[in-house]
């Protein structure tokens, strides 16, 4: 009996600078469980290459991904709790590092591009500096469960969403104290964007509703 693979995108990631976009994909074959990461051109459309995650469990596949700011480094949050930074000049894996208790759920580079925020299934929240990547810099436990968020253009305060809403939190030594609630509803993905003195967050949920707000900056 042939068995056919059954594939599922679970995260993607562009870069505007070499017009391409990643997809991770998890694959279901049996003789093949590891997931991939595939670099498509965006113009032509043809997978260039496809990239491994490196060592890991058999089950391991992204979750989620970010580029740097000139598209050479890919940050991706990982199944086993793993964040790994892959070199694409190279196509290996250069750094990794773990502490969250389940997948990675969401992750984010700080605007400086010197550290990365992530987000698990354990509802912990760390920083970690690219130079020291062993050890988070800063963490939190979270008293509410978050599946996804983003930061504003300074790193200082923080879009938290999840089954309670969304909502914006300043971002201290200490950890996240809400700021103001912008939604009550569940909330699957965000985004936050800031241009001259306005700032506009958007929000989309389980239910196919999408709702942007607007915030005034000083």
């Amino acid at each position: 009996v042939g068995l056919q693979a059954t594939l599922t995108i679970l995260a993607l990631s562009s870069t505007l600078i070499s017009q391409r976009v990643l997809l991770s994909r998890e694959s279901y074959r049996a003789a093949q469980n590891q997931g991939k990461l595939l670099l498509h051109d965006i113009k032509s459309k043809k997978l260039e290459r496809t990239l491994s995650l490196g060592p890991g469990p058999q089950s391991l596949y992204a979750t989620c991904c970010a580029y740097n700011h000139n598209g050479q480094l890919l940050v991706a949050g990982c199944s086993d709790g793993t964040v790994r930074t892959l070199d694409l000049r190279h196509s290996e894996v250069i750094d990794s590092w773990s502490g969250h208790q389940g997948a990675v759920t969401a992750l984010q580079l700080t605007p400086d591009q010197n550290h990365c925020y992530s987000l698990g299934q354990d509802n912990k929240l760390y920083r970690h500096s690219f130079n020291q990547t062993k050890q988070p810099v800063w963490e939190t436990q979270l008293p509410y469960s978050a599946t996804c968020f983003t930061l504003d253009q300074s790193g200082q305060h923080i879009l938290m969403c999840g089954q309670n809403g969304a909502s914006i939190n300043q971002i201290s030594v200490g950890g996240v104290a809400p700021v103001l609630k912008l939604s009550s509803t569940s909330v699957a993905a965000c985004h936050w964007a800031n241009a001259n003195q306005c700032g506009t967050c958007v929000t989309a949920g389980l239910d196919g509703k999408v709702e942007i707000f607007t915030l005034l900056t000083p």
